[in-house]
């Protein structure tokens, strides 16, 4: 196949001729990078996005509020709506083994916007309080909205600029891109995708959920699956500190570690591949690196 920077150009033109969404998997994050290098410096003008790793050890938790909870949110959400623009989402591979919410689930926290659409500002500001953001008097780092007149400021994780919604009673005038520091807009824009600061967004609903399904690993012996059953070495204490996550995600809506349980809420594991879209190209980049890292993969967690 090909090697180096010819790689980016060949699925530049690739996009731009068949206006399609791609998908790659690469065996590693540092490939991801040195691709989306390559790609940025081709006349390639559509988005480039990358789906981070959650970076942990296995089995370990992300700290509460981190980064990569945002950034990951962001592209899930993008995965799972269409675009006017070309898009190439680049994936190492421990992302695409990854479990991810249900592409029906990510649509239903993202609301899509555009000029001339009716808009209600405190509905969506309700909606925002409740997907993560802080409400303040100016938009200044990510996570954060404003919302002053008839002009509502919000600055998602996943983006470089945040965004500006102008309206006129109950109707978008304008969408636009702007710097937080200098207030100077940068782009007009005809439509925006507003996103949760989180892939999950806990409700009640969803902790009962995880309640009950996680209920068979506070037994002795957990799951059936083709390596066996599982053993809880101390499965009064897994039962106590699973009660306290549970209510410590009822009453904060968020607890170290949750990105762990995440694939216990869902009817089914689902993977990237399932925000594959039938008009959309999946590449796997050095398939035969890929196959051997599965297996590695598979032995490093069995091992823990």
């Amino acid at each position: 196949g090909f090697q180096g920077s010819i790689t980016g150009f060949f699925l530049a033109e690739y996009v731009k001729t068949y206006k399609k969404d791609i998908f790659l998997v690469l065996p590693s994050e540092k490939e991801v990078l040195d691709l989306k290098t390559d790609l940025e410096s081709t006349s390639f003008d559509g988005d480039i996005l990358v789906l981070p790793w959650w970076g942990a050890v296995p089995y370990r938790a992300v700290a509460k509020g981190a980064v990569i909870f945002g950034q990951r949110a962001s592209v899930l959400a993008k995965m799972a709506t269409p675009s006017d623009k070309p898009r190439i989402f680049l994936i190492p591979q421990r992302s695409f083994m990854t479990p991810v919410p249900s592409p029906e689930y990510s649509k239903s926290n993202v609301f899509s916007i555009k000029i001339g659409q009716e808009f209600d500002s405190i509905k969506l500001s309700e909606n925002l309080i409740k997907n993560g953001y802080i409400r303040v008097p100016r938009v200044t780092v990510r996570g954060e909205f404003a919302l002053r007149g008839e002009v509502l400021d919000i600055f998602m994780p996943g983006e470089e600029l945040a965004h500006r919604i102008v309206f006129d009673f109950d109707t978008i005038e304008q969408i636009k891109a702007f710097d937080s520091e200098t207030q100077n807009s940068k782009e007009n824009l005809k439509n925006l995708v507003i996103y949760p600061m989180k892939e999950v967004v806990w409700t009640d609903e969803l902790v009962e959920t995880l309640l009950k399904n996680g209920e068979a690993f506070c037994n002795p012996i957990v799951g059936q699956d083709e390596t066996g059953s599982i053993p809880v070495k101390n499965p009064e204490k897994f039962r106590e500190n699973f009660e306290n996550f549970t209510t410590e995600l009822l009453v904060n809506r968020e607890a170290e570690g949750e990105e762990l349980f995440y694939p216990l809420i869902f009817d089914k594991k689902y993977s990237v591949l399932d925000y594959v879209k039938d008009n959309s190209v999946v590449f796997y980049v050095d398939y035969d690196r890929l196959q051997n890292a599965q297996e590695s993969y598979e032995r490093e967690y069995l091992a823990l």
